[in-house]
């Protein structure tokens, strides 16, 4: 590989764990048997509303493990919010199982967080349309 595939290789895995329209991004700690990604959310009060609520934060946390108790592929992620399981994903492969456990949780963001979503974008200006 050269210096040019390695750069185009580093933004694809930015881009893969951050999701920048929340100001959310996932930090990866990985091992051979497990893989941990861990997230942060405060969001930022709207000007003039004073300090956030304290319960606004969230801890968001994947945890990839080798396991072949819970369903046929020996790769199994679960998804955390706030200590509490939301969701159990199933792959073949740890690499695969990663990705759609991202997947998964930033669907799952993007339906949970919309009125920080609406927040953010009228703080930086952009109308902000109800899905319908």
């Amino acid at each position: 590989m050269n210096e040019e595939t390695d750069e185009k290789h580093v933004e694809s895995l930015k881009r893969l764990y951050a999701m920048q329209e929340l100001g959310i991004t996932f930090h990866r700690v990985a091992s051979p048997k497990c893989v941990r990604l861990t997230a942060y959310f405060k969001p930022c009060p709207k000007s003039g509303c004073g300090k956030p609520d304290k319960n606004s934060s969230h801890v968001y946390e994947i945890r990839i493990d080798r396991e072949m108790s819970v369903c046929s592929s020996p790769w199994v992620a679960r998804g955390y919010v706030d200590g509490t399981l939301s969701f159990t994903v199933c792959a073949g492969g740890r690499c695969k199982c990663e990705r759609l456990a991202l997947s998964a949780f930033k669907g799952y963001l993007h339906r949970v967080l919309r009125k920080s979503r609406r927040n953010l974008a009228e703080r930086c200006g952009v109308k902000f349309e109800k899905a319908r």
